[in-house]
């Protein structure tokens, strides 16, 4: 598949200039409970091994703006497919490692307070468009939710009525983390303790600071920080 090459501004200096952490992007997993957090970390790690410009966020919402992975355009612009590995259970770390030794496991780690706002994130990026769209996976899976899915507001507070069910810090706390080659806060990603995201990640690449990290960033945190803000 051919892609138009004035989609994607390739930015070698970085593999150029420095020595970067051999990552086989094949092998590279996101694990935690919040797939939104999961896939910004995933983004910055593959867009930087493959030097291609970090994507948009969506203002509105902290998402992501969706696009061919950018990190699988190579320099002729052709896209390469790669595993877009997200593990979202904590026992999926155990049985990718023992599965393949030489994968790249990058953990964004909840603390026990952050499971409301995971789930918030959750039913709000993904959960109440699959609702509406059709209910019976989600009302599978909380019964709680059972007739409720028509009205919104209803919903919703069902869905955040027993956030435990939706996001369990402890399991994830509980983890051998010496599976994991990074483990990040998911505090970390969204900008609520003072740990420097940016340094963090440019360290686990073995590459300088990078300023177009603290941009994109920003605009994450600025733009999730907007949109909870407003669905409170």
């Amino acid at each position: 598949m051919q892609i138009d090459s004035n989609l994607y501004t390739v930015s070698r200096s970085v593999v150029d200039k420095y020595r970067m952490r051999n990552i086989d992007l094949i092998k590279l997993y996101l694990a935690g409970p919040c797939d939104h957090t999961s896939n910004f970390v995933q983004n910055i790690i593959r867009c930087s091994v493959n030097a291609v410009t970090l994507p948009e966020i969506d203002v509105k919402s902290g998402v992501i703006i969706s696009r061919p992975d950018p990190a699988s355009v190579d320099s002729t612009g052709v896209y390469q497919t790669y595993q877009n590995a997200l593990l979202h259970f904590p026992e999926q770390i155990a049985e990718t490692r023992s599965g393949n030794l030489e994968s790249v496991i990058v953990c964004i780690m909840p603390a026990a307070d952050d499971a409301a706002t995971i789930a918030k994130i959750a039913y709000h990026t993904f959960w109440k468009k699959q609702i509406q769209h059709d209910p019976t996976i989600a009302i599978s899976q909380w019964p709680e939710l059972e007739g409720k899915t028509s009205d919104p507001d209803l919903c919703e507070v069902a869905f955040m009525s027993n956030v435990s069910t939706k996001c369990s810090p402890s399991s994830w706390n509980s983890i051998d983390t010496s599976a994991v080659d990074l483990v990040i806060d998911f505090k970390t990603v969204m900008g609520l303790d003072t740990k420097d995201l940016t340094q963090i990640i440019c360290n686990f690449l073995e590459i300088p600071r990078q300023s177009e990290f603290d941009t994109f960033i920003e605009k994450f945190r600025t733009a999730n920080q907007q949109y909870l803000s407003a669905i409170n």
